[in-house]
Formats: structure tokens, sequence, C-alpha cells
């Protein structure tokens, strides 16, 4: 994206989450639990999260090497994004060890993609692509990524992860 263009949408980004037992949790699962109460946490760190308003195109990519690792696993929109109140703000179920969000977006028009989008084989078609692949993971730091409308068709066009 050009510095100064309006986002077209917004990708989301989910690492494996600690769970409460010490052992680590799948991203994917993470993702479609918060899916399907239709609410998505921003935390502190997170960039954009001041930008992302009603309205707003997202879509969810899940990180790691674990079932749908590396693939985008929906998209959805932004109803409204709501200022998380303290004890009141959490979204994520008690056994995910998950910080308070700041933001909650909560969300409609959710499509889960079923098989997930491959991030990485898109990427040397979008805008954002570095001359260096091997430091791709780069680009989804911070835990979104915005997108300009040309890059976000490229993105979600349907076909498979695998």
């Amino acid at each position: 994206m050009k510095k100064g263009e309006e986002a077209f949408g917004y990708l989301l980004v989910t690492a494996n989450p600690m769970l409460a037992g010490g052992s680590t949790g799948s991203a994917v699962d993470l993702v479609e639990e918060r899916l399907s109460i239709k609410r998505w946490p921003l935390y502190e760190g997170t960039r954009y999260r001041s930008r992302i308003g009603k309205g707003a195109r997202v879509a969810f990519y899940v990180g790691g090497r674990r079932r749908s690792g590396g693939c985008i696993v929906g998209r959805a929109r932004v109803q409204e994004p709501v200022v998380a109140r303290y004890r009141t703000g959490r979204t994520d179920p008690p056994q995910y060890l998950t910080d308070t969000p700041v933001v909650i977006l909560e969300l409609d028009e959710i499509e889960m993609l079923n098989p997930g989008i491959s991030f990485v084989k898109r990427l040397p078609q979008l805008s954002i692509c570095p001359d260096n692949l091997k430091n791709w993971g780069s680009l989804l730091q911070g835990g979104t990524r915005a997108f300009s409308e040309s890059d976000w068709n490229i993105l979600l066009e349907t076909t498979g992860c695998g």
C-alpha cells in the first residue's frame, strides 16, 4: 500500500496460543472460537487497531505449521468496533492464555474458507512482496496487515491452500 492510501481490507493474524495447562493450542481452533461468537479482539500492540472501523473488510490468517497454518481461513465485515472494558472485555474462552483486548470487533458477514488460501503462494503477486522472500513473515508482524483493493482481490481469490 502506498503511504496515505486508505486500506481496503485488513488481515488479522493469529498465532498458536498458550493454554492454561501449559501446552500450546491451535491457532485455527482459536480463530474458529472467535468467529463462532462473532467477536475478534485487538490488543494494545496491534497495528491499525484504531483504523479498523465499522464496515471494514477483515480476513483471518493462521500462523504456524499446524492445521491450516500459513493460510487465510475466513473473512468478515466489522459490524462495530467496541472499546473493551476491564473484566468484561475478554473474548477468548478461559483455556486460552490471551491478553485482555483494548478493542473488540463485532463481526458479521462471516465466511469460512475451506480450504484456506495460502498467503505465501499469493505473496509474489502482491505489491507488498519483499525482494527477499526469506523474510516474508515480517510483513505480518504487529497482528494485522492493511491491504490495497488490488492486493486484497489477489489475496482472496478463492483457490485452495494445499
